[in-house]
């Protein structure tokens, strides 16, 4: 009879293991889809909607959703339509796409110290390691690489250190992008696009 339940309480046991390092929907490598974006180029879709969402502000959401759920910003001010809001790192941009007064995402950007993170849990500060562990190949890459011909190799070097990024783009659908800037092997930013 002990031995049944110790049985049982082990098969329970493996049974939640197995359940909880199931990938849930936002952790899942999506199947590329294969679109064409609002230039009419083609491009390549990994990532789910949802997974364009950093501290649990979607890319979809309008700017009182994002009071809803951040609360008051730190700063906010408006220039030629578009409304700019800050909670401490985390910036925001806004705009009326459709001309009814409702103020819609643009971008979301981090900054490298704010703490914020993807829904998925990656943040500025990881290693660039993490971008394909955790969303597999990026739709595409921007590597930009800058050298100054009449500087020493020493300068360059110092100047490479600072300059040189590399920029990984998942596309959500043909108007959202998460995108991650990486330098010497470190993610340093984070950014949501939306496109009108």
């Amino acid at each position: 009879m002990r031995n049944n339940v110790l049985y049982h309480i082990m098969i329970f046991f493996v049974a939640c293991c197995f359940i909880f390092s199931l990938p849930t929907l936002s952790h899942a490598n999506k199947i590329p889809e294969f679109r064409t974006n609002l230039g009419g180029l083609p491009i390549s879709c990994s990532i789910y909607s949802d997974q364009a969402t950093i501290n649990n502000v979607k890319s979809s959401y309008r700017l009182k959703d994002v009071y809803a759920v951040l609360g008051k910003p730190s700063s906010e001010y408006k220039r030629e339509g578009i409304t700019y809001v800050n909670y401490e790192g985390l910036y925001l941009t806004f705009a009326d796409y459709s001309g009814d007064g409702n103020l819609y995402i643009r971008s979301i950007t981090t900054a490298h110290k704010s703490g914020a993170t993807t829904i998925d849990g990656v943040k500025p500060g990881m290693s660039e390691d993490v971008l394909t562990k955790v969303y597999g190949t990026a739709d595409s890459i921007h590597t930009v690489i800058d050298t100054a011909p009449k500087l020493s190799a020493a300068d360059n070097k110092k100047r490479q250190d600072r300059i040189n990024k590399t920029i990984y783009t998942y596309n959500a659908n043909e108007c959202v992008s998460l995108c991650f800037t990486v330098k010497n092997g470190v993610i340093s930013e984070i950014a949501i696009y939306v496109a009108e």
